[in-house]
């Protein structure tokens, strides 16, 4: 009878391996059998499993003993252990777990195992179908990777990534948003609550409605400025860039952007521009400036006045005392009239030693009489010379508007002419504009006047400063823009080379990309691309003091090595300023003299400095905009 129940034992196990054999070969990996002992001691490996592994049976036999524990990866045996043990103490007779095994040739392949505990014979045995699934943990190790990147550049980024879904009207934000402005953000019924939000600047909600408005109209790309109320109230600008997503209909259905802080960026701007506006010396605003304004002024409508004010014999203060005395002079006459100056009003000084001043919102000729009176009677307080008893003298020309003009140009000319009528009539004085002609002894001299009038030698280099940055601050195209305030800042300076070298590679070379040669200067433009800050004379940032210049009036006290690459350029003196953002040295612009050795003096310095600054600031300012585009895969503006 014991032989009976062997023989049909052998039976069912000889039919149970060739229906698993047959299984096997229809699935991406292989079947196996083993009991259930410590080590899983294999009975029956089909062919599909031998090929998964790259052994033959009798390699297997020999190589590990026919033990499955013995190919499963050295990390994973322990926990293939306990996941089976709990899954069959939990009452299942199946388990279903994840590892590794390891081929002969060494490489670690992940399987699905799906097991099933049967009793044959008596025995426990499990009877297994093994999956190969590790191009699946690889694809699902590839996207955990991915998702941990965008983590962490999402943890770690300034900048913040919203979806706006058009159809729920709901946004969201990457976490950073409560780190950078320190509240909650409203993330749904955008598009009733966003335009009436107290955390948009009032100002600016129009530009962020207007965003929305071109997304649901399908408008691929928007881009606008507006500023957010952070946490502790301040209104920060910040640049907002939003791409649209269509269905497969092409109807917008999201928008997906980024919010980038640029109020930094915004507030240096504003600085320089306030800087291109304002008069050195006195901090009031430049002509320019000040007619732009005071047109606007005028369209309001309502009486006013334009005062001309004019230091009598302001020369002679300069000539016997000094320019130092000179400008203090003129420092005190714009603090008296900032300082005696009501809300509207407009302050300016015109020429040398000429101030405006535009006085809105008057009741008439009258009132304006009178606050001439009393502004001429303050200025002639202020003594010449600190401890002097002589005081300053001044004559006033006043134009009345809209009655004798009703823009910049004609109230200037009326207020021109009544302040020559006060200095025919022996100055100190003011005068209201009277029609007629002009006094006898008028001097056509346009150094004189009031109208057309420049401002002292000394302010020049200033007024550079001021022109590139109007240039540029003006122009649709910096990238062309910049070689023609190259050439303009060259002549005007009398430098034989002007040149920019930037950042190229990880930071250690730097490529010269922009330059502008003067008559018989040779270009070096394409012989320095891609050239290394480092060499024998050591890092040539370190020549850069902490305000960023690097000046040589002589390029032979230099290192050899690079007093050689210098001379081969012909280049005699120099004076470069360093490009730099929070820090970061990431390039320079450079002026050079090949005709002899210069001495570069401080006021040179200083301008060709703040030249160089309203070049850096500009290029920075166009070289991020072209690597946001390229990220975003656009053309740049």
């Amino acid at each position: 009878m014991r032989q009976l129940e062997q023989e049909v034992l052998h039976t069912l196990e000889a039919r149970t391996a060739q229906e698993l054999e047959s299984l096997s070969n229809n699935i991406p990996g292989g079947v196996y059998a083993c009991r259930n002992d410590e080590d899983y001691t294999l009975t029956y490996i089909s062919p599909g499993f031998l090929s998964l592994m790259g052994y033959t049976r009798d390699e297997l036999r020999t190589e590990a003993d026919d033990l499955l524990i013995a190919l499963v990866h050295p990390d994973d045996r322990d926990g293939l252990r306990r996941s089976v043990r709990a899954q069959l103490a939990g009452g299942c007779s199946t388990t279903e777990t994840e590892y590794r095994l390891l081929r002969r040739d060494g490489a670690a392949v992940w399987v699905l195992d799906r097991c099933r505990l049967t009793v044959v014979g008596g025995e426990e045995r499990f009877y297994s179908i093994v999956l190969d699934i590790d191009e699946r943990k690889q694809a699902e190790e590839a996207l955990k990777l991915t998702l941990e990147r965008h983590r962490i550049i999402m943890d770690q980024a300034t900048d913040v990534i919203f979806e706006w879904d058009i159809h729920a009207d709901t946004l969201e934000y990457s976490p950073n948003w409560l780190k950078k402005f320190g509240y909650p953000p409203t993330t749904g019924a955008i598009s009733r609550r966003i335009p009436c939000s107290e955390n948009i600047h009032p100002e600016d909600r129009s530009s962020f409605v207007r965003i929305m408005e071109d997304t649901a109209a399908g408008v691929p790309y928007s881009e606008a400025q507006f500023r957010i109320r952070d946490g502790q109230g301040r209104y920060r600008w910040c640049r907002i860039r939003a791409t649209t997503q269509f269905d497969r209909d092409e109807r917008p259905i999201k928008a997906v952007g980024v919010i980038v802080d640029i109020d930094a960026e915004k507030r240096h701007e504003q600085q320089l521009l306030d800087m291109a506006q304002r008069d050195a010396l006195t901090g009031l605003l430049n002509k320019r400036a000040a007619q732009s304004i005071i047109d606007d002024r005028l369209k309001q409508g309502g009486v006013c006045a334009l005062m001309i004010i004019d230091l009598d014999h302001f020369k002679q203060i300069n000539d016997h005392f000094g320019h130092l005395c000179g400008d203090t002079v003129l420092s005190d006459v714009a603090a008296h009239l900032k300082k005696r100056s009501d809300p509207g009003c407009v302050l300016s000084r015109i020429g040398g030693d000429e101030f405006l001043a535009f006085l809105p919102c008057l009741s008439g000729r009258e009132e304006a009489a009178r606050r001439a009176e009393q502004l001429l009677r303050v200025l002639t307080l202020i003594p010449v010379q600190k401890g002097g008893c002589a005081t300053l003298s001044c004559s006033v020309g006043v134009a009345v508007g809209p009655e004798d003009g009703d823009d910049y140009l004609s109230l200037c000319r009326c207020a021109d002419h009544a302040l020559y009528t006060v200095k025919n009539s022996g100055r100190g004085s003011y005068a209201l504009y009277q029609p007629g002609p002009r006094p006898a002894s008028f001097s056509p001299d346009l150094s004189l006047s009031a109208v057309s009038g420049r401002i002292d030698s000394g302010d020049l280099d200033y007024t550079l400063a001021q022109y590139a940055f109007r240039m540029l601050y003006s122009s649709l195209d910096v990238i062309t823009a910049i070689p023609q305030m190259l050439e303009i800042v060259g002549r005007s300076c009398d430098v034989s080379r002007v040149y920019i070298f930037e950042n190229c590679g990880d930071g250690s070379l730097c490529t010269n990309t922009f330059e502008w040669c003067g008559d018989g200067v040779s270009p070096e433009i394409h012989n320095l691309q891609s050239r290394p800050y480092c060499g024998g004379f050591g890092d040539y940032r370190d020549y850069f003091d902490a305000d960023g210049v690097f000046c040589c009036q002589d390029i032979r006290a230099l290192h050899p090595e690079l007093y050689a690459g210098l001379a081969a350029q012909g280049i005699e003196s120099l004076l470069q300023c360093a490009i730099q953002d929070d820090g970061r040295f990431l390039g320079f612009v450079g002026f050079d003299e090949c005709r002899a050795s210069r001495r570069w003096t401080r006021e040179q310095i200083s301008s060709l400095s703040l030249v160089s600054n309203v070049l850096s600031t500009f290029l920075l300012k166009q070289r991020l905009k072209e690597r946001l585009a390229r990220l975003e895969g656009r053309r740049p503006t």
